[in-house]
């Protein structure tokens, strides 16, 4: 170890060192251990508030439109997207079974439901083509058979938050 200083002021720092020393390194520790859940359960709730605000925005639509002529979705249907068994935006009504349920922000913008596309950060601006956030987010949003709002893919510890 060390040699005791006749001197009890130097081992009085020596000693109020070797003690900060080792509560910065338990710090470190637990401070790499804790800090990827707390960031991961902000990033959950960041998505899960743009959910709950797609929601009421759907919701303020529907009470915007009366009566209502076209859902806030990109073609107006609703339930699971289908694009034609093809990755990314094929919203272009070229496939019969197509189901072109993504929300369209800039419907709910016109209506007032929604203040701003740019609000919902998660949004993937290639799936939700209104939507104006930059940069672009992990998730479509689109309009379950239910009138639910979800997300393709669902939230992911993986992909987080932008």
């Amino acid at each position: 170890m060390y040699k005791p200083s006749p001197y009890p002021l130097i081992n009085k720092i020596r000693n109020d060192i070797i003690f900060v020393m080792i509560i910065l390194i338990g710090g470190l520790i637990m401070g790499f251990i804790v800090l990827p859940f707390i960031i991961s359960k902000f990033e959950q709730r960041a998505y899960t508030a743009d959910q709950q605000a797609l929601q009421r925005a759907v919701e303020q639509h529907k009470e915007n439109i009366f009566p209502l002529s076209q859902l806030p979705t990109l073609s107006g249907s609703v339930g699971f997207p289908v694009e034609g068994n093809i990755q990314g935006y094929q919203c272009d009504d070229s496939d019969i079974g197509e189901i072109c349920s993504w929300l369209d922000f800039e419907k709910m913008v016109l209506t007032g439901s929604l203040t701003d596309s740019a609000v919902i950060r998660s949004a993937d601006s290639i799936k939700n083509s209104s939507a104006t956030n930059a940069p672009s987010g992990q998730y479509g949003w689109y309009l379950g058979e239910t009138g639910n709002v979800y997300s393709q893919p669902a939230y992911s510890v993986d992909l987080g938050y932008p």
